[in-house]
């Protein structure tokens, strides 16, 4: 019945042989969460960039270029992961 909803006897039944409507939470590797931000199309040309320096022997360009991508990274995967604690606490 859509008005009244399952009886606590129905909803017993059902949690027994169903188990709770909950998805099944998978838990990631951080370190290759945190690698995986500088594997894409962005961060590929950076690298591309950064290898060409070096080839260059451009060392401030080098230095600079490599600073951001480490910056770039690690800011993403810092917001990434307070995004995922906010969520995990909503879900608590």
């Amino acid at each position: 019945d859509t008005t009244t909803g399952l009886t606590t006897s129905q909803w017993k039944q059902r949690l027994a042989e169903w188990g709770p409507n909950k998805l099944p939470e998978k838990e990631e590797n951080l370190c290759l969460k945190f690698l995986s931000y500088f594997w894409g199309p962005m961060p590929i040309m950076i690298w591309l960039a950064i290898i060409i320096e070096l080839i260059n022997t451009d060392w401030l360009d080098f230095v600079v270029l490599s600073l951001l991508q480490i910056l770039n990274g690690t800011v993403g995967f810092i917001e990434e992961k307070n995004a995922g604690n906010a969520i995990a606490a909503l879900k608590n």
